[in-house]
């Protein structure tokens, strides 16, 4: 997956659903029980979200004053210079709390800033 692949499909996962956030119980998750997918949810499978999901929630149970950030997707840890984007993608969705187009707006951002183009077909 290139950088720009990863951002559209990023981009219109979260347009199709409304740019609604996936959130549980205040807390940003790869993927909540009803099938929304956060900035990097959007990009895996059920299953790998609720791996990652899992492993995050045991990280922070054992390290519960530091922060932690889950694991990613192996698509994206293994993708050359995917990381960084998968960062930025991801501080845009936990950071927009002011609603839907706050959300599309810092995406925006994120690929203006790294020189990506926003897909044609999402508004």
């Amino acid at each position: 997956m290139t950088k720009q692949q990863m951002f559209e499909r990023s981009v219109r996962g979260l347009a199709a659903q409304n740019w609604t956030r996936a959130m549980l119980g205040g807390e940003c998750v790869y993927r909540t029980p009803g099938g929304l997918g956060c900035a990097l949810g959007v990009l895996m499978s059920r299953r790998e979200a609720a791996a990652c999901d899992a492993a995050r929630w045991r990280a922070r149970r054992d390290r519960p004053h530091g922060v932690t950030y889950g694991p990613v997707s192996t698509e994206v840890a293994s993708g050359s210079g995917l990381l960084g984007l998968a960062v930025s993608l991801q501080a845009a969705h936990d950071t927009c709390d002011t609603g839907p187009d706050d959300l599309r707006r810092a995406l925006a951002r994120v690929g203006e800033a790294c020189g990506l183009a926003w897909p044609e077909d999402v508004a």
